[in-house]
């Protein structure tokens, strides 16, 4: 009896501890160690006539968020070692990378060698997870001397990238960091330019300066210039381009570039780009920072539409002219340049328009601006809530040649109320103001800014014409920035 017992016993035993190793493999765990794994010596940072390099052993062991790590590797023949610690981040809230990557803000000990990117990645975009949990690690070197650079791929377990992504956490909670201060972390450490000697970081924001003329004949000219010249300005289908971004928001985050009218320059290299297309009633702006990144580029845009237009005569004499804008969409995206795949990286991301001002003038003869007002829509917040109004009030008879050196403040004033000017004629404004009439009009954000989708201003401005006949400047200037 007692040997039928252990017979049926023993079976029963060694399936349970079949099943305890199971559950041990595919628990969290701190530390992995990785052997011989092959990398690609990138020179000159370019892809072609790559090398191989062996990272011969690498240790990484996570506590809390922080991580450590050191590592060996062998050149063709030269053999360094390079230890590495620092913070990790995960990526969260509205991206599809959600609770996918993490990413380490990392120093090295190595005074030879930079770190310009630690990324633990479960299960990548575009790749459906299979059985083995897929996860990768993927480790950016640059070998300051020459700028060449390392990149190592390896298969992790997941669970390493579970215990790592619950460190991160505990980390930022420790660190009382907001939910805008992580998303901000990540954005710059998949940057790897950020963290490179060799690579000429470009300007993390431009200021921009456009313009037009209009009248009540229906005609419209656009001069679109940036103040500096570091924009590319890159020509394109803008119906095309809404298109694009339109589909990212729907169709799995993902679209390919093929599919599309539209040039692969606007996706590819490191530069600012920008367009300005008013082509129909309704005109499009497009502002765009990009990031090459190896065989991938980042890219923050961010696409609006502006009118601008007069509304129609009233009380005989007086017509407004209204400059508006609509921000449609924000994002940053990543393209791979093999497969021509776009990527979100994060939703309402785009670039912040920021100290926005929107003026019109070079009114002539009896025409004369009587009012202002300056409306605004989902906004980004500021601790102060007034905005600025500005009046151009010249001598009657010169003539306005510099629409922005022509201005003056006049007041502070909240969001949306009227500001009424003296005088509703230029006989009465001759007449109070000492010859002068008021020949330009403009209002100023301040300390708001333009960058989340759907957010609207526009300034609405009154004028008295006598004759029934307009011709004026339009021109709005902000400070663009990104935060790549």
């Amino acid at each position: 009896m007692k040997k039928y017992i252990l017979i049926i016993f023993f079976p029963i035993l060694f399936f349970c501890f079949l099943l305890d190793l199971g559950t041990i493999s595919a628990q969290s765990t701190p530390e992995i160690i990785l052997k011989n794994v092959e990398g690609e010596l990138l020179k000159n940072k370019s892809n072609k006539n790559n090398e191989k390099v062996l990272m011969k052993n690498l240790s990484i062991h996570q506590n809390k968020g922080k991580v450590t790590s050191n590592g060996t590797f062998d050149l063709n023949g030269k053999k360094f070692s390079v230890a590495m610690s620092g913070d990790l981040y995960p990526v969260s809230s509205d991206s599809p990378y959600s609770k996918k990557v993490i990413l380490g803000d990392m120093k090295s000990t190595n005074e030879n060698y930079n770190i310009l990117q630690f990324k633990i990645e479960k299960e990548q975009q575009g790749i459906k997870e299979e059985i083995g949990n897929y996860v990768k690690l993927s480790l950016i070197l640059e070998e300051k001397g020459s700028g060449n650079i390392i990149h190592i791929n390896s298969d992790i377990s997941k669970g390493f990238f579970e215990n790592a992504f619950k460190g991160s956490h505990n980390l930022i909670k420790r660190k009382k960091l907001s939910e805008d201060e992580v998303i901000e972390k990540t954005i710059y450490l998949l940057n790897i330019n950020n963290k490179s000697d060799k690579i000429k970081l470009l300007p993390k924001e431009i200021k921009v300066e456009e313009s037009g003329i209009a009248n009540t004949n229906g005609k419209e000219h656009v001069n679109s210039q940036p103040i500096t010249n570091s924009f590319e300005d890159i020509p394109l289908n803008t119906s095309e381009l809404n298109r694009l971004l339109s589909d990212l928001k729907k169709s799995n985050n993902n679209v390919n570039l093929s599919d599309y009218d539209l040039p692969e320059s606007l996706f590819k290299g490191s530069d600012w780009k920008k367009y300005t297309n008013f082509g129909s009633d309704v005109g499009w702006n497009y502002y765009a920072k990009s990031a090459q990144q190896l065989d991938k580029t980042l890219t923050q845009i961010t696409m609006f539409q502006q009118e601008n237009g007069f509304q129609g005569w009233y009380n005989e004499e007086k017509n407004n002219f209204e400059i508006a804008f609509t921000n449609k969409h924000g994002m940053i995206i990543e393209y791979d340049h093999h497969t021509k795949d776009i990527n979100v990286i994060y939703y309402g991301w785009g670039l912040s328009l920021q100290d926005l001002q929107i003026a019109q003038g070079k009114l002539k003869d009896k025409n004369v601006y009587i009012a202002q007002t300056l409306n605004g829509l989902n906004l980004s917040k500021s601790s102060n809530n007034l905005i600025g109004y500005f009046v151009g009030l010249v001598p009657y008879g010169d003539k306005v040649v510099d629409l922005w050196k022509t201005l003056k403040r006049s007041k502070s004033d909240k969001l949306g109320n009227r500001e009424k000017f003296i005088g509703s004629t230029y006989e009465e404004q001759i007449k109070m103001h000492d010859g002068k009439v008021y020949r330009a009009s403009a209002g100023s954000l301040e300390k708001r800014h333009f960058e989340d989708e759907e957010a609207h201003v526009n300034l609405v401005s009154e004028i008295h014409s006598p004759s029934g006949y307009i011709n004026l400047t339009w021109s709005f200037k902000t400070n663009v920035a990104a935060n790549l």
